[in-house]
């Protein structure tokens, strides 16, 4: 006789966990990509991406966040260089490893890429271009309502070539209904909420002709 699988199965808590790591990996890889959109590391943004990798370490024993928390407190004279050169290393070496062509995983870097330019609560020209870029990629968020606002609003304040403060703080609130507060917002990381890509599932109404439906959960 066949067994019957159940919600507690460690088939089912193996799947979970390979479907986390990835989307915790993509959207890590995400967020550095975030902070290096400016091709510096502003100082605005040095708290929030230190908070990140403490973050990722109670998680899981990740030794890059480990080495650029280490980097950052070293206090060398070259410090936010150095933080640059590792980070960009990091993140070219790790985008390596997420499989090209999902979009699921695009998704869940983009909303990474969000996290990170929108920590600080500003986002600068640089940022608004590469963001702007990103949205058009392939990816499982395409049709949500709050990316297709967003297009629209980085399309109209980018075409005179720069992000005013107004402008920014825009981009910023349409970002945070993505993805939620900034860390200058709450103090809180991230990763420690990641923002759930949900699938746009089709229901054919026919087969609800007559019936009750009640809907339940959050």
């Amino acid at each position: 006789m066949a067994g019957k699988l159940v919600c507690e199965s460690e088939i089912f808590h193996s799947i979970d966990e390979k479907a986390n790591t990835a989307k915790n990996e993509c959207f890590f890889v995400g967020f550095l990509d975030g902070i290096l959109a400016n091709n510096r590391i502003d100082h605005t943004e040095l708290e929030p991406l230190l908070a990140e990798c403490e973050a990722i370490c109670r998680q899981v024993r990740d030794e890059d966040a480990a080495e650029i928390i280490a980097e950052a407190s070293a206090g060398h004279q070259n410090t936010p260089q150095e933080l640059l050169d590792l980070l960009t290393q990091i993140a070219e070496i790790r985008s390596e490893k997420i499989v090209s062509g999902c979009r699921r995983s695009s998704a869940n870097r983009l909303l990474g890429f969000c996290a990170g330019i929108n920590c600080d609560n500003v986002i600068t020209t640089r940022e608004a271009s590469t963001l702007f870029e990103r949205l058009k990629s392939a990816h499982d968020l395409e049709d949500d309502p709050r990316i297709v606002a967003l297009r629209h609003v980085l399309l109209d304040a980018l075409e005179d070539g720069k992000i005013d403060p107004p402008e920014s703080a825009e981009i910023s609130h349409l970002i945070t209904s993505l993805v939620g507060d900034s860390y200058a917002d709450t103090g809180i990381p991230s990763s420690d909420a990641l923002p759930v890509v949900q699938d746009l599932d089709e229901i054919d109404l026919n087969l609800l002709d007559a019936s009750r439906v009640v809907l339940t959960g959050s």
